[in-house]
């Protein structure tokens, strides 16, 4: 899988929320729940990046606790959402359609490298 591909590049830690709590193929600096506490999590002062379909709620949390978002819209309010925070210097956009190991990747550095 592309994201896992791209996660194991990276020298932090991943927490993944997904609905099954094992998955083939994951790196050792990832960690997989199915179910998370998203807005502790954000608030976190070791969390750098959030990576989201760019919903109202997730974006909110993501912009009070001031972490930088990788938004991968995909229909209604999502894309609005996804506009205004890369317009604010708040996120980066990435089409999932688009979406290769390398660009995951590269988004993450963006946004991680903004701090």
């Amino acid at each position: 899988m592309l994201f896992l591909k791209a996660f194991s590049r990276l020298p932090q830690r991943v927490l993944w929320k997904w609905e099954n709590e094992t998955m083939e193929g994951k790196p050792d600096n990832v960690m997989i729940q199915k179910w998370m506490p998203q807005l502790d999590i954000l608030c976190h002062p070791n969390v750098k990046a959030f990576i989201s379909h760019g919903g109202l709620l997730g974006t909110t949390e993501a912009v009070h606790c001031g972490v930088p978002v990788i938004v991968m819209p995909q229909f209604g309010d999502q894309h609005t959402n996804a506009r205004a925070l890369e317009a604010s210097g708040g996120g980066v956009i990435l089409q999932l359609s688009e979406a290769t190991e390398d660009k995951v990747y590269k988004a993450l550095k963006k946004v991680l490298s903004s701090e």
